[in-house]
């Protein structure tokens, strides 16, 4: 059984990856369910991450999007209506409490009888490669031991989203990261994936790591709940990615952006034909400017 895990403004006493959140609840709470912000995350959730889902070429998985009481009803009437269709994704909402213990109780209710769990991640804000879940399943089979593992994908795509196209996009090598990231988990065991940091899991099980095409989108946009901005300053991820490797990345692995989404706009599209990393980083940056 293989099932992502994704949470949606989910408001929780841990702040849940949400490393800028308020201290206080109240203002938390403000702060995630505010007009602009709640409008930003449904943009994007319905042009990264639930296309994502939806054309994936092995459809035998579930999805659970973990998302809280405290949101007003018409987001959370919104995002039912937009997830009805299809039968592998459940919202699950939930009152303020910490959001890991939660989901592995979660993750443990809906898939107790399973022999072997694999349990993924991806942000709501995020998307996968179409590929995604027969490259994993692939490899998880292939692998005859019970015993619990890691499964990380090496190569992604960053993207600086402008809200009405993407402004740029990079090809990353960027394994450990947390989109994507997977944990296969013996039978009985009652862990999952948002049980471990992404940054250290390989030092409690082995990890496999996944080499080729990328698997993944990490969006940095103005909305970002996490200090994503602040790792675009450092270089050491990005690759020299020349303008036909992204293009050809984004046909084969993302068909489902839209033709004008792929299109890189501003003023200076992308020439020359590579940049180095320290010049990509650079232009990442100011294609967000004015995003926020």
């Amino acid at each position: 059984m293989i099932v992502g895990l994704c949470r949606f403004s989910f408001l929780s006493d841990d702040r849940g990856g949400w490393k800028s959140a308020p201290s206080d609840v109240a203002t938390a709470r403000r702060t995630l369910f505010a007009k602009k912000r709640m409008e930003a995350r449904f943009e994007l959730f319905q042009r990264y991450t639930l296309p994502s889902i939806r054309n994936q070429t092995d459809d035998d998985f579930r999805f659970l999007i973990l998302t809280s009481t405290d949101m007003p009803k018409a987001y959370h009437d919104r995002l039912m209506d937009i997830t009805a269709d299809d039968s592998r994704i459940k919202i699950l909402s939930f009152p303020i409490q910490n959001s890991k213990s939660l989901m592995r109780r979660m993750f443990s209710k809906e898939f107790d009888q399973a022999s072997r769990r694999i349990s993924f991640r991806v942000d709501d804000d995020d998307g996968l490669s179409v590929n995604f879940i027969r490259r994993l399943r692939r490899t998880a089979e292939k692998r005859k031991s019970s015993r619990p593992f890691f499964l990380t994908f090496g190569k992604g795509i960053v993207i600086a989203d402008r809200g009405d196209r993407i402004g740029w996009a990079t090809e990353c090598a960027y394994p450990f990261s947390s989109v994507g990231l997977a944990f296969s988990a013996s039978p009985g065991m009652k862990r999952c994936i948002y049980d471990f940091q992404h940054h250290d899991c390989h030092r409690h099980f082995d990890t496999v790591v996944l080499s080729g095409a990328p698997a993944f989108i990490q969006c940095v946009h103005g909305f970002n709940d996490t200090v994503t901005l602040k790792r675009v300053q450092g270089t050491k991820h990005f690759d020299r990615t020349t303008v036909a490797d992204v293009a050809r990345s984004f046909q084969r692995e993302f068909p489902y952006l839209t033709a004008d989404s792929r299109q890189p706009g501003g003023s200076d599209p992308l020439t020359p034909s590579t940049f180095s990393p320290r010049e990509t980083a650079l232009r990442w940056l100011d294609a967000i400017r004015g995003r926020g």
